[in-house]
């Protein structure tokens, strides 16, 4: 689904857009050139910054040593895991800003991460939208 906000134009693609509840990832983003595919600890993130790329078929490891591919711009992904105590990871491609990632325990925000300011600003709106809360 295509919104348009502003001048900018904005793609409408993760948390329930039909819904009118989602967040907006920047056009343009989904015409980037692949990065060359690796793995990067969720803690390098903002060292990373905005990659210039597409960072999808790369995967993030978590600090509980979960593994979780990026996949198309705009795409959410998580997964539970229960070794350490049960809670899910969550990735998002936000395109040209890079990819952001959380870990949630039901409906508390754990940790978060993101290639940069702007994809953690969106990687936070996400968070809100998913009716998570934050200490």
């Amino acid at each position: 689904m295509i919104a348009l906000a502003g001048a900018v134009g904005l793609l409408c693609a993760v948390a329930g857009c039909a819904g009118g509840r989602g967040v907006n990832v920047p056009l343009g983003s989904e015409e980037l050139d692949q990065c060359p595919p690796r793995s990067i600890a969720v803690e390098d993130l903002h060292q990373i910054g905005e990659p210039g790329c597409n960072l999808v078929g790369s995967s993030l490891i978590f600090p509980d040593g979960q593994t979780l591919s990026i996949y198309g711009v705009g795409e959410t992904f998580s997964s539970s895991y229960s070794g350490a105590g049960e809670h899910d990871n969550v990735v998002v491609n936000w395109g040209i800003l890079g990819v952001g990632a959380y870990t949630q325990l039901g409906d508390e925000l754990l940790d978060l991460w993101a290639t940069g300011d702007e994809a953690e600003r969106l990687q936070r709106e996400l968070a809100e939208v998913s009716d998570l809360r934050s200490e």
